[in-house]
């Protein structure tokens, strides 16, 4: 469906500190058509962010707390609304189960296993392998099939013993031991939540991300989270690997 909004925005270089949330700023003129009126620029801008960086969940939370631009809000329910069917066609996620304790049995006590709390209750998972507490920092995000647990048996597992990184490896929605059920809808959110929880979850292990590299990696579909921090401003450093595209499945 079509959007009447064409954000013109810009973010700060990545390098900010990671436990901070970044501010994206925008820059005139945002067209908006007849349908889309919005008062005050500053939360226009923040929606047409959002909107630009594909977080509809959220465009539609900030338009329905300010009470304005109907015809943007039904724009963006429409879209919303048609996320689940084009998640279906497009086979956006394959969905694997393995529970927290088969997976801590697969990998060993060299390996952490835990889980992040979203903003909506749901338990996110992920598996956390540490070496050396100088190294640059990974968050990685996988494919539509893969699973964390057997991430952490990859190649990538390879970096972390070789010791030239760390590495956190987040499972999605409904995958590994994670709750809820996986969704483009709060893909990107998710990531952001993610990213917010990881200072603390380091702390835990007497680790930080100062003075260290953070570097988003995203694989597939796992690369709408990786470039979505990015553009936000997280990280030093962004890799994707076989990425797809900005607005897919919605194309």
């Amino acid at each position: 469906p079509f959007l009447p909004v064409f954000p013109y925005v810009t973010c700060p270089m990545p390098g900010a500190p990671a436990a901070e949330a970044p501010q994206c700023h925008g820059v005139a003129p945002l067209r908006l058509c007849s349908r889309a009126r919005v008062q005050g620029e500053v939360e226009m801008v923040e929606v047409a962010t959002q909107i630009w960086l594909g977080d509809f969940l959220t465009a539609q939370e900030q338009l329905e707390e300010a009470g304005t631009a109907s015809g943007l809000l039904q724009a963006v329910q429409q879209i919303l609304s048609e996320m689940p069917r084009a998640e279906a066609a497009s086979v956006a996620f394959v969905a694997r189960r393995v529970s927290q304790a088969l997976a801590k049995e697969k990998l060993g006590a060299k390996r952490i296993l835990g889980t992040l709390t979203l903003r909506d209750g749901v338990e996110l998972g992920y598996v956390l392998m540490l070496k050396d507490a100088g190294a640059p920092f990974v968050v990685r995000f996988g494919g539509n099939a893969e699973l964390a647990a057997v991430s952490a048996q990859s190649e990538v597992a390879d970096l972390v013993d070789e010791g030239l990184c760390e590495m956190c490896l987040l499972d999605y929605r409904g995958f590994g031991w994670s709750g809820g059920k996986a969704s483009m809808a709060s893909l990107r959110r998710d990531a952001q939540d993610a990213i917010k929880a990881l200072p603390g979850i380091l702390a835990g292990h007497e680790r930080s991300l100062e003075g260290r590299g953070l570097v988003l990696f995203g694989r597939s579909i796992g690369s709408l989270c990786a470039l979505h921090l990015g553009i936000l401003g997280y990280g030093e450093a962004l890799i994707l690997d076989s990425p797809v595209t900005c607005q897919w499945p919605l194309e």
